[in-house]
């Protein structure tokens, strides 16, 4: 389908710097983290947005694009957070009987970005 222009405003808000050395592509302007676990991997959720608090709601956003939202993910072999892995370790163990090595891991990864707007904060519900 056809994206609108404020979704492409979004993902392109920080071009050229949205990617640096060692850094998760398209995360600026996190306004709050959540740290979470699911199936014994950690993640991050990390809420984006480039409004100062004083701000008007409306005003800022209809002056700004918003970057998107993203949840991250611990890679246990590069040791950092990134974008999601193939397979938790504990599917992987269910699948296929052990988990999957450091070039499996990261063959597959994605990225999990939201629209949530002027984010923030998160919260995990299981």
């Amino acid at each position: 389908g056809r994206r609108a222009a404020g979704s492409i405003q979004e993902e392109l808000f920080c071009v050229p710097h949205c990617v640096a050395p060692g850094t998760t592509p398209s995360l600026r302007g996190a306004t709050a983290f959540h740290h979470f676990t699911h199936g014994g991997e950690h993640y991050l959720a990390v809420a984006q947005g480039v409004c100062e608090w004083g701000d008007d709601r409306r005003a800022c956003v209809a002056s700004h694009s918003q970057p998107r939202s993203a949840v991250i993910q611990w890679d246990r072999h590069k040791g950092r957070f990134g974008e999601l892995l193939a397979l938790e370790d504990e599917e992987a163990v269910r699948l296929r009987g052990a988990p999957l090595g450091g070039e499996e891991l990261g063959l597959h990864t994605r990225a999990l970005r939201l629209s949530a707007g002027r984010a923030v904060s998160f919260a995990f519900l299981p």
